[in-house]
Order: C-alpha cells, then sequence, then structure tokens
C-alpha cells in the first residue's frame, strides 16, 4: 500500500490559533519550518520507515529551536545565494523527492510551481536553456518553443553566465502564452515523459508573478544575452549606472518583479545630461 505522504501543522499562541497547515511532507522536511514557534502545537506526520521518524524528530527540534533554521533566504533570484547545492537531503533523493512533488500537487499547477519554487527552483526560458544544461542532453523537437523551465539553482552570481544550476532535474511548464495541462518532466539528459496536470486559469500567467524576462522578438539573441547580463550587474550593485546599450531596450523588455528594477530607482542612476 502507498501511502501519500503529508504534515499537517497548527500552531497556537496565548490567545488561541495561528495557522493550520496540510503540505507535502518530504518537501517540509527538506525546506525545514519557516520560525521557530514557542507556543502550543499541533503536528500530524506520516511515519513509513525509521528515516521518517528520525526526519519527524528533527523537523520539531528546528521548529521548537533545539536545532538552528535551514536559513534558505527569500526566493527572490537577488537571494538565492542560500546555498541549495550544500543540501544533501536533495542530492541523495531528488528523484524521489520530484516524483513526490509532483504527485501531491496533481490537481493543480500553482501548487506545483510554488512546492518546487520553495526548494530552490527558478524559471529560465528556452533561449537560456541551452547555457545551463551539457551538449549531450537531448530536448525533444518542439518542446523548446513550448515549455518554460523550471530548474534547480545552486550560486546565483553578479554575472549570470557564472550562476550555476543542477541540470539533472528540468520541468518544462507553459506560463507565458496559453497554458497548458501538459507537465514534462527530464531526468539526468533523459526524457521521463509527461503528466497532465490542471491549470486554475487557461490565461498566460502575469509576468510579474515570474523570475523571467521576455524579450521582443525582434532583439538577436546575443543582445538579448547582453541585456540579461547587464540587467543581472545593475540589479546586484546599487548604483550602478546602465550603459547606452540597456536604456535603448530598457522599455522593451518586460521584467518579472523579483527581477525587477523600479523607475525611480533607474532615474536616479541616470545622470542629468542622460535621457
Amino acid at each position: 500500500m502507498v501511502v501519500k505522504k503529508s504534515i499537517r501543522i497548527q500552531l497556537f499562541d496565548d490567545t488561541g490559533f495561528v495557522s493550520d497547515r496540510m503540505v507535502t511532507q518530504l518537501t517540509e522536511f527538506y525546506a525545514g519550518p519557516k520560525e521557530v514557534h514557542k507556543g502550543p502545537m499541533r503536528i500530524e506526520f506520516t511515519l513509513e520507515s525509521k528515516e521518517d521518524a528520525i526526519e519527524s524528530i528533527d523537523y520539531l527540534k528546528r521548529l521548537i529551536g533545539d536545532l538552528p533554521l535551514k536559513v534558505k533566504g527569500d526566493t527572490t533570484v537577488r537571494k538565492i545565494k542560500e546555498g541549495h547545492n550544500n543540501d544533501d537531503t536533495f542530492d541523495n533523493d531528488k528523484e524521489n523527492i520530484i516524483n513526490q512533488i509532483l504527485e501531491d500537487n496533481a490537481e493543480n499547477q500553482d501548487l506545483l510551481i510554488k512546492e518546487l519554487r520553495k526548494i530552490g527552483f527558478i524559471f529560465i526560458t528556452s533561449d537560456y536553456l541551452k547555457y545551463v544544461i551539457p551538449n549531450t542532453y537531448q530536448i525533444r523537437k518542439g518542446h523548446p518553443e513550448t515549455y518554460q523551465w523550471l530548474v534547480r539553482v545552486t550560486k546565483v552570481a553578479k554575472d549570470p553566465r557564472n550562476d550555476k544550476y543542477d541540470p539533472q532535474v528540468l520541468i518544462g511548464i507553459s506560463i507565458m502564452n496559453e497554458r497548458s495541462d501538459k507537465v514534462v518532466l527530464y531526468m539526468y539528459g533523459e526524457y521521463r515523459g509527461r503528466k497532465r496536470i490542471p491549470v486554475p486559469d487557461k490565461k498566460p500567467m502575469k509576468l510579474s508573478k515570474t523570475n523571467l524576462l521576455k524579450f521582443p522578438h525582434y532583439m538577436n539573441e546575443e543582445e538579448r544575452l547582453k541585456w540579461g547580463i547587464e540587467h543581472r550587474l545593475l540589479f546586484n550593485t546599487a548604483g550602478k549606472k546602465p550603459s547606452k546599450f540597456y536604456m535603448r531596450w530598457y522599455k522593451d523588455v518586460e521584467v518579472g518583479d523579483e527581477l525587477k528594477i523600479s523607475r525611480e530607482d533607474m532615474e536616479s542612476r541616470l545622470s542629468p545630461n542622460e535621457d
């Protein structure tokens, strides 16, 4: 019998009820509690093995403050310098973790995306995918035009050419055009098939909810890469002035909120003589 592993977490304080969450147990154990809780609590685990018991004890010790929290930082790209690559839990059991997340969130793509984001996955475009994956990987015909890709980031540098990713897991989801219920999975460079996971709304996901850059069709590949590199440098370096090349495309490139530089910030970086 296969038991769906979930964990229910109910927290209380002196005034009464605080929160009630039902989440995927494997993901919650991997990510750890977000904060220490000193008040009353009710926790429901699913234990199938000795390892489950050990991990549940570890989780409780972190929740009550006996062990330090696994500080992951924000999920925004600005703060992804959090060291997901040092987490042996995912590296040693990534196939089971991914399959469990896909199974537990099979009723809603937005929930699936949220769970993957919790453990360090970010979206990249097909244009950028070829810079991430080894040359030996074969992405099936039609997939680059259809999907955007969730890939686990392990290091974010000021220059995106120096970013580090874990290309062993690639999850393709269509979010930028009309959304599709098809989700494709690649593991270790091989196509592992697709799942049909419903989307709550067939309309394209708002770019503002992603960490993506959407370039105009008339920008060539070299211009896109050059602009993206400079944008990362500007995003991570307060006060750095943009080049004329960057400003030439500034109004034409759509930027998700996680990477956005406010217009006020950008204007403050420009000298009075620049437009």
